[in-house]
């Protein structure tokens, strides 16, 4: 969770940043509609306007962004195959020495557990979405506590220093991530100034500044790369205080007041003899799935067939 929009290191990283380096790779563009309408913009007012607008643009692509660098979305099938066989490959390489080497054990254990918890695996195409993956999996082993659902409910019980301090170590990481974004969204930016010089001016007639575009490009997808490596790095950092805030507040995490709904309103019955983690998983599919699930008999019912099941027969005539 991100915290609302203020002045200061976080606005940064998240806007000023990517939209600084975004507005690089349009500026070209915004010179050439200023030619052609005659517009006295100057570069100063460009650089002042859009840094602001376009960073501001970035950040509301937080989430797909995100998906698509931990690879849940917006890969083909193919692609996807293949990058989790490179993810596989990392991980099988990484068990041959992790038995001697302490720095390849860490490593290891970025990997997400499998649904039995028993082995590591490759459940992402990238090592970012393993990575992610692992920390969001860790409420769940340790405490019975799925970690996205319970993550925004933790958020709320930390002291407003501690949310501030959270959320700018995270500014960074999605600083990162961001113009590593930016970069690949300008290899194909200058790709399309490229052509338009090929198209309209005749690389015969401006070889150097075609070819440049070309150039340019590449070295924007390898500052892209660099900074996505530098953003699984800092991301690896966050997932360890991410499950921190777990280790320290779970316990904080009060389901008394959601038992009571159930046991009064719902199921009509008392729920004592549950350990904490059946009253979190309790919680946790009340809250966010409605449903009601029997410890004892495993049976999985909806609230709505709880009530059905709790209304009289009708009266016989």
């Amino acid at each position: 969770m991100k915290l609302p929009f203020v002045f200061g290191i976080r606005l940064v990283f998240r806007i000023f940043l990517p939209g600084f380096f975004f507005s690089l790779f349009l500026f070209p563009l915004a010179f050439l509609i200023k030619k052609t309408l005659s517009q006295p913009v100057s570069a100063e007012i460009y650089f002042i306007l859009a840094p602001a607008l376009l960073g501001w643009l970035i950040s509301l692509l937080d989430i797909p962004i995100y998906k698509l660098y931990e690879g849940r979305e917006f890969w083909p099938p193919s692609i996807k195959r293949c990058g989790i066989k490179l993810q596989k490959r990392r991980l099988i390489a990484l068990r041959k020495t992790a038995k001697t080497d302490v720095e390849k054990q860490i490593k290891l254990a970025r990997f997400p557990l499998s649904e039995e918890f028993r082995t590591r695996e490759a459940q992402a195409p990238t090592k970012l979405g393993n990575i992610l993956a692992e920390a969001e999996q860790y409420p769940d082993i340790k405490y019975g506590m799925d970690g996205v659902f319970f993550w925004y409910r933790i958020w709320y019980l930390l002291d407003n220093d501690t949310r501030v301090w959270c959320d700018e170590i995270r500014s960074v990481a999605d600083s990162a991530l961001y113009i590593s974004f930016v970069f690949i969204i300008g290899s194909i930016i200058l790709l399309l100034y490229f052509l338009y010089e090929l198209l309209f001016n005749g690389i015969i007639y401006s070889p150097i500044e075609c070819y440049i575009y070309i150039i340019l490009s590449i070295i924007s997808l390898v500052l892209a790369y660099g900074l996505y490596r530098i953003a699984t790095t800092l991301h690896e950092e966050n997932s360890d205080y991410f499950k921190a805030l777990f280790d320290v507040y779970w316990k904080k995490f009060d389901t008394g007041p959601i038992i009571a709904i159930l046991e009064n309103n719902i199921l009509q019955k008392s729920l004592r003899g549950l350990s904490d983690s059946e009253k979190l998983f309790v919680a946790w599919q009340y809250l966010r799935w409605d449903q009601y699930s029997d410890v004892n008999t495993s049976k999985t019912k909806t609230v709505a067939e709880i009530f059905l099941e709790q209304k009289p027969p009708p009266a016989e005539k």
